[in-house]
């Protein structure tokens, strides 16, 4: 389970999928700590926190950012009433990219069932089995 952890950590924040200071803890592990060791493990679980953290501290910045360009002050009733609006609106955004995501690949998983029918040979509804006894003998043969 370590070695999947590591990997997926590992080929995220390298690959380009954390933000630059993700990128810069990594690189730190990978010269503090031995290869595929606990410690390098420990390492980038640490870096992989810190980057979650990063990522939620610069998504709630620029939410504040966008309620400040609509002219409300920080601190006030209105600017906490968007921030409330705006993670409402995100949330809402979310639930339904993955819902739609959720009908493509149900759609996705229908069209795939129809290509193995069309590819599969009908099976009769009643076969027809033709046994032939061979006299003096216990073999039976059917077609």
């Amino acid at each position: 389970m370590k070695r999947y952890f590591f990997l997926f950590v590992f080929v995220g924040l390298i690959s380009g999928c954390g933000t630059p200071p993700a990128r810069h803890l990594v690189v730190e592990c990978q010269r503090k700590t031995a290869p595929a060791s606990g410690a390098r493990f420990d390492c980038l679980n640490r870096a992989s926190i810190k980057t979650e953290e990063l990522q939620k501290q610069a998504h709630s910045e620029g939410i504040m950012r966008r309620c400040e360009s609509f002219g409300m002050a920080k601190g006030t009733p209105n600017f906490n009433q968007c921030v409330f609006q705006q993670n409402q609106i995100e949330i809402q955004n979310k639930a339904a990219a993955q819902s739609l995501r959720m009908q493509q690949e149900q759609h996705e998983m229908q069209q795939m069932q129809q290509a193995i029918k069309m590819l599969s040979p009908p099976i009769p509804a009643n076969p027809v089995i033709t046994c032939t006894r061979f006299p003096g003998s216990f073999t039976t043969t059917c077609q």
